[in-house]
């Protein structure tokens, strides 16, 4: 986490995609997670991981807690980019 040099991201993504929602709920939370921190820190992959959570809607009907991050993708990673002091695409 945090690292913004990983040479292979393309791999654990391409998996990501592929079986999220055939995962059980726990790998689904790591899976989902995962795609959350590649978000947050790879720019380059933000579009995709948002798009991931926008395609399998995976936690989007969640209730989350007043002051806590949701899991949803979309929102968890335009959260924390913008703690990072950065900015995201608006859809």
């Amino acid at each position: 986490m945090g690292k913004t040099d990983q040479t292979n991201t393309e791999s654990p993504l391409d998996t990501i995609e592929q079986n999220l929602l055939k995962e059980v709920p726990e790998v689904q939370w790591a899976m989902n997670f995962s795609a959350g921190q590649i978000g947050k820190w790879q720019e380059v992959y933000r579009d995709r991981c948002i798009a991931i959570g926008e395609t399998t809607g995976l936690y989007k009907e969640e209730a989350v807690a007043k002051n806590c991050t949701p899991s949803y993708l979309p929102e968890f990673i335009r959260i924390e980019v913008e703690k990072l002091g950065a900015t995201t695409k608006k859809n």
